[in-house]
């Protein structure tokens, strides 16, 4: 009976090329999860990681962010380049004053907490993927094999039609538009999960 009710439900997910995944290199890949992560996160999805360092706000147009590794407040000591600080003043805190009065003060005391040792393993090291990891062709290979990008479209679809007041679909049904059973649904759920949390090591990776 459920799944009858499930089905009659008129509104069905846009259909959508994935061949440009193929293509992608890392910093390619590094946008789309980004993109998949700001969108998730926009809808309070709970796939999204809650970054300590991600700073992001508002909605629609009025969206803002700051890349994950970049920070709303870092310190500098003077041996970075480009840095323009008083010598007399170093090391200083440097701050992203666009943000909110509210994260601003949050990130602050993040920052004192981690330059006095007492903030503990830094968020962004978390789950199977640390800054030491690479990601090659392989890596990216397996990410387009799981069919995570199109999960993760509809996951935010969904849960875009639940905002919109048009309900809410279980992940298994959604699962039954990849031909996916109710277990490899879970399973890369649990894959896209994981893919996401290793953003902010992609992102350093990039940076090396």
């Amino acid at each position: 009976m459920a799944r009858r009710v499930f089905r009659a439900r008129a509104n069905r997910p846009p259909r959508k090329s994935y061949l440009y995944l193929k293509k992608l290199t890392a910093s390619g890949w590094y946008d789309e999860l980004f993109r998949i992560w700001d969108e998730l996160d926009q809808l309070g999805h709970s796939l999204a990681p809650k970054y300590r360092n991600i700073l992001a706000w508002g909605e629609g147009e009025n969206r803002q962010h700051v890349s994950v590794v970049e920070k709303i407040v870092e310190i500098k000591t003077g041996k970075e380049t480009g840095v323009m600080v008083n010598l007399q003043r170093l090391p200083a805190l440097v701050i992203y004053l666009d943000a909110p009065d509210d994260k601003i003060i949050e990130a602050v005391k993040n920052e004192l907490l981690n330059r006095r040792g007492r903030f503990g393993k830094h968020l962004n090291q978390r789950g199977p993927k640390t800054i030491n990891s690479r990601f090659d062709t392989a890596i990216f290979n397996k990410w387009i094999g799981s069919q995570i990008v199109k999960l993760a479209d509809l996951f935010i679809w969904n849960a875009q039609e639940k905002k919109a007041g048009r309900g809410e679909l279980p992940d298994w049904r959604l699962g039954d538009f990849l031909g996916f059973s109710a277990k490899k649904t879970s399973q890369t759920r649990t894959t896209l999960s994981e893919v996401l949390e290793s953003l902010p090591a992609l992102k350093k990776q990039l940076e090396n």
